[in-house]
């Protein structure tokens, strides 16, 4: 709400010459009392809008790109730049505290996502992951009951236990060919999975694997889930404990053909290698 105590002595001069920006809803509150209305021009803004973008220069500083007073109006952010864990603790406020729901870290330099990272973010929906990442810390995104996709980039080495513990909202995940631990019951009581994509040529066996807790996949239905797996290793995957508890394994290429982008699946598009589309595009597609 606009404060009218020591108005002229603060804005005497420039009112005539430059434009006010106002929160949506407060352009006629503006207008209407004194000092204020005298701006030349008076335009509303969406804080949403405004801060859906952050570079990052200096890692540890992401707090210092969105106003506070309205870091918790921020709907869809896409941060890029260098990161480090207070960032990360930060973008967590801002899910937690705040409305942040959509969270694009694509462009963002960060290695390994900290333990409990999101943990009980359950307000957050979607996340692409930095295209840096190699590990992902453990209980990273425990209890994230709202979260429908996450990407997951090649490159990423490590899946810490119980790093989608409770993730009720995922219903595919897609796993990165680089991929080589898994942290035990990875994925327990996300039991809305019914498709994986490992894109790992042999699956991963051996100390990673806790069958007493449901091994990574805990609740997943075992008889219902499908289980994709690259050209040549579904063999592989039925000899392993773990994997072939999944009854249905088949075998998939990421090559292909399609009429309408909109055929290809959130979860495969970080594995197309080659891509055939016919028919007519239009700014979306793009």
């Amino acid at each position: 709400f606009p404060y009218t105590t020591l108005f002229r002595s603060t804005f005497n001069g420039i009112m005539k010459l430059c434009s006010l920006y106002v929160p949506e809803g407060l352009r006629d509150t503006y207008f209407l009392l004194d000092g204020w209305g005298e701006f030349r021009n008076i335009y509303t803004f969406d804080p949403a809008e405004k801060y859906n973008t952050a570079h990052v220069d200096k890692a540890g500083t992401l707090g210092t790109k969105i106003d506070d007073g309205w870091k918790y109006k921020v709907l869809n952010l896409t941060v890029d730049g260098a990161l480090n864990d207070d960032d990360v603790l930060y973008l967590k406020d801002l899910v937690t505290n705040g409305e942040l729901h959509t969270l694009d870290m694509t462009g963002a330099k960060l290695e390994n996502l900290p333990d409990n990272a999101f943990k009980d973010c359950g307000g957050l929906k979607k996340i692409i992951l930095p295209s840096t990442l190699k590990t992902i810390g453990n209980y990273a995104f425990s209890m994230c009951g709202g979260l429908t996709f996450v990407a997951i980039p090649e490159g990423v080495t490590s899946i810490g236990k119980m790093a989608f513990c409770q993730c009720l909202g995922l219903t595919s995940i897609s796993l990165p060919s680089t991929l080589v631990s898994i942290g035990e019951t990875a994925f327990m009581n996300s039991k809305n999975i019914t498709s994986i994509y490992a894109g790992m040529k042999s699956p991963i066996s051996g100390k990673a694997i806790d069958s007493m807790m449901g091994g990574f996949f805990g609740t997943v239905d075992k008889d219902k889930c499908i289980l994709y797996v690259p050209i040549g290793s579904s063999s592989a995957y039925s000899a392993v404990g773990e994997w072939n508890e999944l009854k249905n394994i088949v075998e998939f290429s990421p090559e292909f053909t399609v009429d309408d982008t909109r055929e290809i699946a959130e979860c495969l598009k970080d594995k197309i290698t080659k891509l055939t589309i016919t028919g007519e595009l239009d700014s979306n597609d793009y």
